[in-house]
């Protein structure tokens, strides 16, 4: 049975995000028609609502692709979320109950358990799912889970870029798991000021290794 257009558009943009589907692919519209048993009209509306997302990127006379990974977008991106959850975490430091702090503990456990794994897309994937569970469980916590969907839609080349970041070594993973244990004992303690300067170190070093990331996987970028 035939997928809807909108599960379809999902599909691809799921794949685009995390790297199924790696940038500079090419797309072609009788193969998506052919994997997802529906005709060429209305795969041309997945893939033009996929430009639209800046997610693909059609080349006259030679093609449709999967969109390189925009820095630019990146670095507008940096600027508001680290502006944001500033902010976030400073308003629920002194009001986080012992159950929250251990509703993100849960969360920590989860991380340790999978930065024990071996390097794979499948790993970086789930490390990267439980990383937005962490944040996005601290913006619940604020009662600002419309604001955390807000930055997370707006994050698409950035995440696309951390998810590949996460295929790097085991040490930089388990730095991240680290800086979110650091967090959760400064909340633990109240005290506003470790938490934020833990939270923009945090930020900042994940933000920091887009450098390195470009300069290893550089025809990824634009």
């Amino acid at each position: 049975m035939a997928k809807n257009v909108d599960a379809i558009y999902e599909e691809i943009k799921s794949q685009i995000i995390n790297l199924d589907l790696l940038p500079g692919t090419k797309v072609k519209e009788e193969d998506l028609a052919k994997e997802f048993n529906i005709s060429r009209t209305p795969i041309r509306g997945v893939i033009s609502r996929l430009v639209k997302d800046s997610l693909l990127e059609v080349k006259p006379q030679k093609g449709t692709y999967v969109s390189k990974i925009d820095l630019s977008k990146i670095n507008d991106y940096i600027y508001v979320r680290k502006s944001v959850e500033i902010q976030m975490i400073s308003k629920i430091c002194n009001l986080i109950t012992d159950e929250q702090i251990k509703e993100l503990e849960i969360i920590l456990d989860k991380q340790y358990k999978i930065i024990q794994m071996e390097p794979s897309i499948a790993k970086s994937k789930m490390f990267f799912h439980n990383d937005n569970l962490f944040h996005a469980t601290m913006f619940k916590f604020a009662s600002l889970e419309g604001v955390w969907k807000i930055i997370h839609t707006n994050a698409i080349p950035l995440n696309r870029a951390r998810i590949m970041a996460n295929l790097r070594s085991n040490p930089q993973v388990e730095n991240i798991y680290a800086q979110h244990k650091q967090m959760v004992e400064y909340l633990k303690n109240k005290d506003e000021k470790g938490a934020i300067n833990a939270l923009e170190h945090h930020l900042d070093g994940g933000f920091d290794g887009i450098a390195a990331l470009v300069d290893k996987y550089n025809d990824y970028f634009k």
